[in-house]
């Protein structure tokens, strides 16, 4: 089931990298193929959404980059070591290794953006674009990689927040300190809500979802939601478990504008 989760996802990031920008900091040219951006299958409009297609949402403190690769279709990747400094879903702990969709190849940063113009751009004209830095920490919403058994960032802005690179704080000062972030916040009071990727639920893929937890986490786990909500003003929600939530007019709307389209190349 795990690698049904994971083929998924990456047919969801190949079809979206063929209609996203790749930025680098030399040149800027025009994209050849473009196709549907990974917003048309999964509406990132919507954290319930974003929360809900994820395996893991937690706060990480990155130690350092430790490699890079390509994938089965050939993409840029550059891993990370990040320490589990708290969960918001899931339970990791220790150190995991996390990949994000972007890397350097002769001194060239390229990055994956969703929604991209269709354009190289200069790397820093969005700096939510950014490779992750060493020694800061961030919220995470990842996946699993069942290849090589990692986890990896969605292409999409929202995979990650910045919350700090204060090296004065200590673990436990560094857990208090991002749950004071109104992300954090944010994710935690909506997680309860969560809608889960209709792909994931037909292929029983749904680990770590609010409702495979027992009663009494559940429980205990909606009141801290209820007061995250009040704080910030979020309204209740219908519970919708396994509401679909890919857009399919949209995703028709971007095949029936691109006929032509088809994977991109790899970066050589």
């Amino acid at each position: 089931m795990k690698k049904i989760h994971y083929l998924i996802l990456s047919f969801i990031v190949v079809i979206g990298l063929v209609g996203t920008g790749l930025r680098t900091n030399i040149i800027k040219l025009p994209i050849v193929k473009k196709t549907i951006s990974p917003i048309s299958l999964l509406d990132t409009r919507d954290d319930r959404n974003v929360v809900g297609a994820a395996e893991n949402v937690f706060i990480g403190k990155v130690i350092k980059q430790t490699g890079t690769g390509k994938d089965k279709f050939g993409f840029l990747y550059t891993q990370f070591e990040v320490e589990v400094i708290d969960n918001i879903k899931g339970n990791l702990s220790g150190k995991v290794t996390v990949e994000q969709s972007a890397g350097y190849i002769n001194g060239v940063l390229y990055t994956v953006e969703d929604g991209g113009d269709g354009y190289f751009e200069p790397t820093g004209e969005r700096s939510g674009f950014s490779l992750l830095k060493s020694g800061a920490t961030y919220l995470l919403v990842t996946g699993y990689n069942t290849d090589t058994l990692n986890y990896y960032l969605f292409t999409s802005a929202k995979s990650r927040t910045f919350i700090t690179d204060d090296k004065k704080l200590d673990n436990l000062k560094l857990k208090e300190f991002a749950n004071s972030n109104e992300a954090v916040k944010r994710l935690r009071a909506i997680y309860p809500d969560e809608i889960l990727f209709a792909p994931f639920v037909s292929a029983g893929n749904t680990k770590n979802s609010f409702m495979s937890l027992p009663p009494e986490e559940q429980e205990k786990l909606k009141a801290e939601a209820e007061k995250y909500k009040k704080e910030l003003n979020i309204p209740d929600y219908e519970p919708t478990p396994a509401r679909q939530n890919i857009i399919p007019e949209v995703l028709q709307q971007d095949i029936d504008a691109h006929p032509e389209s088809q994977l991109p190349q790899a970066v050589q």
